[in-house]
């Protein structure tokens, strides 16, 4: 499952929209890894500089090595960044998607916290963090941990869906179905319907869903 978060990304950052999409086609994940759709309303966040040449290259080429579906090379691009641009934003959100597709969730959720300690106004981080902790069979932390950033990151469609995915999960429909709604609210009911509807973390409530 996923999207993109509003605004067209720089060539250096990972496209967030290619990043689901891909992983969706790769491995069938389900509740959304980075976002569900563009969003119809933009959160403000302050950009990080970009990465200079020839880092900014070594990161490209690990995201291209991404979408290829080879993540030795990737890993082998961002070995070639040194230390002290390791932990931008961007070579951070590629890292988390390396240990995504190879389905390494311990280490994708140790770059996930780096990721919101570096950058916290970055929905990604916060939304990776919390998948990470679901995929690892630690949904109540997932949930724990993603509820608190809703009103901060009150446009991005996919923090109410991945709720609603967790909650649904540990049992409480009521919860699930409240951000379900939200979720509907930010992104239109068409949308979350055709992603919820193929959610197997949604599956107890799919008849419900139908008739929406």
């Amino acid at each position: 499952s996923g999207g993109q978060f509003p605004g067209t990304p720089r060539l250096a950052r990972p496209g967030l929209c290619s990043l689901c999409s891909l992983l969706f086609q790769m491995h069938g994940f389900f509740c959304v890894i980075s976002c569900l759709l563009p969003n119809r309303k933009n959160n403000t966040r302050v950009t990080p500089s970009e990465l200079q040449p020839p880092d900014s290259h070594h990161l490209n080429a690990a995201v291209g090595w991404i979408e290829l579906g080879n993540t030795a090379e990737a890993k082998a691009e961002l070995a070639r960044i040194p230390a002290s641009s390791r932990k931008h934003p961007d070579v951070l959100e590629t890292e988390w998607r390396v240990a995504a597709a190879e389905k390494d969730w311990a280490s994708a959720l140790d770059t996930a916290r780096v990721l919101v300690e570096t950058d916290p106004d970055n929905p990604s981080g916060w939304i990776h963090q919390s998948y990470c902790l679901h995929e690892l069979k630690r949904t109540q932390e997932a949930l724990d941990l993603l509820r608190p950033v809703v009103e901060k990151f009150s446009s991005i469609s996919t923090i109410p869906y991945n709720l609603a995915c967790y909650t649904c999960q540990l049992g409480n429909v009521e919860e699930a179905r409240k951000w379900l709604g939200k979720a509907i609210k930010i992104r239109g009911k068409n949308d979350v319907k055709q992603m919820a509807l193929t959610d197997p973390d949604l599956r107890s409530m799919w008849e419900e869903i139908k008739a929406l």
